[in-house]
């Protein structure tokens, strides 16, 4: 019979076999855990005994505020809180007011503004000159002297902005008699309150000339067009055309009374109406 292998030596005193060593360990594993599960036992009942003490502890408290560990709403602290809500919807409510108080106060100032500046209109104390219907007016008046041009070399536009009816087609047919070339004949409204309004570019201001000669009272607007084409609108005071043996074909310079206030018309001949414009 062999011995079988010991195992490594001890501490003190000879070496155990290797089964005997195992076994040893093996109790003290078990040990280990029972000693880890008594502590975990013994914690949680030293846990369960403290909550208990503290739960007794609450019972026996004399703060009435607290019941088993709860807190208690009295009166004042309800009345706090909604004390809280109402300031809340106070705020609200002021914030609102204001805004719409703004907004009510910049409305009338516009209504205010608006019917201030109409009434300014209707009086004359304000001119607006007819900037979307006729284009926009040169920033000052032509100071070049034309010549009369020969009607059949003027082409040009006849629009009514008045309310009379007929009126574009009864003044295009009285032109066409003299020798223009009417292009169209048409209704459109202009923001002035002048006999007549004629407009051209750069390269009918001797057509503009032209027209201006045989319908008294009349001013000149000029835009950007490029051809020598010109319209003539007619406007609330407009009666009739110069006569034909009254036309003045002298030279002269174009008439804007927007422009040039006092502007130095030419010398109309003798019983030709003057080239005034209406206020």
């Amino acid at each position: 019979m062999t011995d079988r292998p010991a195992g490594p030596p001890g501490p003190s005193g000879p070496s155990l076999p290797a089964k005997e060593l195992k076994r040893r360990q093996k109790e003290e594993t078990r040990e280990q855990a029972k000693d880890v599960r008594r502590e975990a036992k013994a914690a949680r009942k030293q846990d369960k005994h403290d909550l208990a003490q503290y739960h007794h502890e609450l019972r026996r408290s004399k703060d009435p505020s607290l019941f088993h560990g709860h807190r208690v709403f009295n009166s004042k602290d309800l009345n706090r809180v909604f004390n809280q809500d109402a300031a809340a919807k106070k705020r609200v409510r002021f914030r609102r007011r204001l805004i719409h108080g703004i907004t009510l106060t910049l409305l009338v100032g516009v209504v205010v503004t608006g019917a201030v500046l109409a009434v300014m209109i209707v009086r004359g104390n304000l001119k607006v000159g007819p900037v979307a219907a006729v284009g926009t007016p040169a920033p000052v008046c032509p100071v070049t002297t034309f010549d009369y041009r020969p009607n059949k070399q003027v082409h040009l536009t006849v629009y009514n902005s008045t309310r009379r009816e007929g009126l574009a087609g009864t003044v295009a047919a009285e032109l066409k008699k003299r020798g223009y070339y009417v292009v169209k004949v048409a209704n459109k409204s202009a923001e002035y309150a002048g006999t007549a309004v004629v407009v051209s570019g750069p390269a009918g201001r001797a057509a503009a000339f032209n027209l201006q000669r045989n319908i008294a009272g009349t001013d000149y607007v000029a835009d950007t067009r490029s051809d020598a084409t010109v319209d003539v609108y007619l406007t609330g005071a407009f009666k009739e055309l110069v006569p034909t043996i009254k036309v003045d074909q002298t030279p002269g310079r174009l008439s804007c009374p927007r422009l040039n206030p006092e502007p130095t018309l030419p010398a109309a001949s003798p019983g030709a109406q003057p080239t005034t414009t209406a206020p």
